[in-house]
């Protein structure tokens, strides 16, 4: 997939404003098929690219404020987690 963001990205945790930056990342689509037309379609994204194209995972203070992850330093005990998108 690639866009440009240009406008508000709705998350479970809340809204990214658009950034302007252009993005791509990869996806998965997955298509159920019931006498030759679509009886359903999922498309499983990399959000973790786009997050990082968007330049949210590179601010990772302001990532947690938004409550998109949590992070665990290695050898801290605290858990890195991206929250779902």
């Amino acid at each position: 997939m690639s866009a440009t963001h240009l406008g508000p990205l709705n998350t479970v945790a809340g809204v990214i404003p658009g950034t302007g930056r252009k993005a791509e990342w990869p996806c998965l689509d997955v298509y159920r098929m019931r006498d030759g037309k679509i009886e359903k379609f999922d498309c499983y994204n990399s959000a973790t690219i786009l997050l990082d194209q968007l330049g949210v995972l590179s601010n990772l203070e302001a990532a947690a404020a938004w409550g998109l992850i949590r992070a665990r330093l290695p050898h801290s005990g605290v858990d890195f987690e991206l929250q779902g998108l």
